[in-house]
């Protein structure tokens, strides 16, 4: 397991615990909290599947691929550099949902 999956694994574990963790009543504010997880979760989603996929293509797919195809090549070779343009934004605006969501939440 590499540092990447390390810091992965710890950040979804602290992002659950905080979750499960709190004291919810049932107000218009917990009702905001609410659908402010599902977006949270939607970009931590959006952050995991774009972290897995740069490693598994950069390290598995692309050094063993034997074909002949210039596009499926080249295709390879660019992918994974977008993966990490559009999952480290996805991972600052989790991560800054989840510190409002902990605002909202302190002021109840």
């Amino acid at each position: 397991m590499g540092f990447g999956n390390v810091f992965l694994f710890v950040f979804f574990i602290n992002c659950v615990y905080f979750r499960v963790g709190g004291n919810f009543t049932f107000n218009q504010n917990n009702i905001m909290t609410e659908n402010k997880n599902k977006a949270f979760y939607y970009w931590f989603g959006v952050f995991a599947i774009c972290f897995i996929s740069f490693q598994v293509i950069s390290s598995y797919i692309r050094p063993n691929y034997i074909g002949e195809n210039i596009y499926i090549k080249y295709l390879l070779g660019v992918a994974p550099n977008f993966f990490p343009a559009i999952g480290i934004p996805a991972l600052i605006i989790a991560i800054i949902l989840q510190n409002k969501k902990a605002r909202i939440e302190s002021k109840l």
